[in-house]
């Protein structure tokens, strides 16, 4: 009669003995990232820049926002007449800060034309001094021409960097008060409009452009929409 105790003996099987693994993962950890003094120096670069340009772009359009909000307000500022409407206290006090902030008279008893007028004509005034000197910063794009830091051609950088110092050092130091600053004028000018027109392409394109580098200098996902715009 067959035992029906299990042999103590083990049982032969065909599967191999595991070995240790020695194998690596096929993704290994991706060292990190080192940048060169060049990629430092034109990632700073061009980050300053952007938020230069974008500092000017907010200071641009902040007084036409607040004279969007404040002339939503039911105070009779659609007509040559404004009528007599009371305003609170809290409202005289954020008219008092954004007239102290833009050098616009944002009182109730103006009416939305002079004050598109008020917030045109200090758009000179208010943002000369800064676009001249954010502006004259790209005279480093010519002296990384110049060394090779970029492939930009020398000449074609001269050009560009050349037409807008033409503009800010040359007609706005020379013939800005003039132009865009009349004494006497309650209504927009066609310069005084065209100065305006000039920054904000001014200040979105330079946006666009120094945040496209930026992305790309540092080896970062650059964003679709910024990709797009460029």
């Amino acid at each position: 009669m067959a035992s029906t105790v299990p042999s103590s003996r083990p049982i032969a099987t065909n599967t191999p003995a595991r070995q240790p693994s020695t194998t690596t993962s096929s993704h290994p950890a991706t060292p990190p990232k080192t940048f060169t003094s060049k990629q430092i120096h034109l990632i700073g670069y061009n980050f300053l820049s952007f938020v230069l340009w974008y500092a000017l772009l907010v200071q641009l359009i902040y007084p036409f926002l607040m004279l969007l909000a404040f002339h939503a307000l039911p105070d009779g500022t659609n007509g040559a007449s404004p009528p007599a409407v009371a305003i609170d206290d809290a409202e005289r006090a954020r008219r008092a800060a954004a007239t102290k902030e833009t050098g616009v008279d944002f009182s109730p008893s103006d009416n939305a034309a002079v004050t598109l007028a008020a917030v045109v004509a200090q758009t000179y005034p208010n943002l000369v001094d800064f676009v001249r000197w954010v502006q004259s910063l790209a005279a480093l794009e010519v002296a990384h021409s110049l060394l090779g830091l970029v492939r930009a051609p020398v000449l074609t950088t001269v050009m560009q960097v050349g037409s807008r110092y033409l503009v800010v050092w040359g007609v706005l130091v020379s013939f800005g008060e003039q132009l865009l600053a009349p004494a006497g004028t309650e209504t927009v000018t066609s310069n005084q409009m065209a100065y305006v027109g000039m920054l904000v392409a001014w200040s979105i394109t330079e946006c666009v452009r120094y945040g496209y580098f930026v992305f790309f200098l540092a080896g970062a996902k650059m964003p679709e929409a910024l990709s797009w715009m460029r």
